[in-house]
């Protein structure tokens, strides 16, 4: 039961009533004002059971706060659901017994609590993963979104609004794009590798070498036996540039470039960057030099 003063093992076990309680009011509430038990052992030293989850933290109604007045007025006209409403169940950690408790409870509100507007509210109209892929399948039809908004609301109980469905097909998209860019960018790679892994072989006295950290790529460095041989021949001057946005991964190209007595470039070694950070780069160079270092 949620009373001032109740004291709960783990969040688990608070909050399923936290969000009968919440059903009861017949409005959404969320968490504002938490601190987690890492954060909290991070500035106090002080640590908590992980199954508490939070320090403390206020479990108030989504009209509960004021509205910021911050920023610089350029977008004048934007709605908030901040109306200074009281409700709010205040929790903290007791640190004697390592439990929750509730230590101020309000239920009073300044505003209507409705069961009928309750549907209305976002947290209401939200749809299941289910339901979504559902809608973007009617979306993929070109369903007319008049007639999308009614077949939705009829099949969910829902009452989802235009602005909803168009927001949804945003995410969905949006979500889908990055995977499959996600996928293409790590088959490129893969793909380059192997043709790298080719050329070696046709060329055995070529240098390649694949520096790795925690799973991911730090460079790539590539210098064939022609390369090496105009090295060779031209080390007195050696420059780097790189290049941008030329793969699907977005990782830079640096290309090591010596030039020749007429003054013309010849390109000594190619090395893809994750980063261009100072530590990657100093490996590159280390990788350059240690490639050409002269016996």
């Amino acid at each position: 039961m949620l009373k001032k003063g109740a004291k709960f093992g783990s969040f688990a076990e608070l909050e399923p009533l936290l969000e009968k309680f919440a059903e009861q009011q017949c409005v959404p509430y969320g968490i504002y004002c938490s601190l987690k038990v890492e954060k909290f052992f991070e500035n106090s030293g002080h640590q908590l059971p992980p199954a508490l989850k939070y320090q403390s933290f206020t479990y108030a109604c989504k009209h509960y706060g004021s509205r910021r007045e911050k920023g610089l007025g350029i977008r004048p006209n934007q709605s908030s659901f901040k109306m200074k409403c009281p409700s709010r169940i205040r929790v903290c950690a007791d640190l004697d017994c390592n439990k929750l408790e509730i230590t101020c409870i309000t239920a009073e509100h300044n505003h209507i609590c409705d069961p009928d507007l309750a549907p209305l509210y976002p947290e209401g109209r939200q749809l299941t993963s289910s339901e979504a892929e559902s809608v973007m399948n009617l979306v993929n039809m070109e369903v007319q979104p008049a007639l999308l908004q009614s077949i939705v609301r009829t099949s969910t109980q829902k009452f989802t609004t235009l602005q909803d469905l168009r927001n949804l097909s945003r995410r969905m998209t949006k979500g889908n794009d990055k995977a499959s860019s996600t996928n293409t960018n790590a088959s490129d790679v893969q793909r380059m590798l192997e043709e790298l892994e080719d050329m070696k072989k046709n060329d055995p006295n070529s240098k390649l070498c694949i520096a790795e950290k925690e799973g991911k790529i730090l460079y790539i460095f590539w210098a064939s036996s022609q390369m090496q041989a105009d090295y060779k021949q031209y080390p007195e001057v050696v420059g780097m540039d790189n290049t941008y946005n030329d793969n699907n991964s977005k990782m830079p190209l640096g290309i090591f470039m010596c030039h020749d007595r007429n003054g013309h470039g010849k390109v000594v070694a190619y090395i893809l960057l994750r980063s261009e950070k100072k530590e990657i780069l100093h490996e590159a160079f280390s990788e350059f030099s240690a490639c050409y270092s002269r016996k």
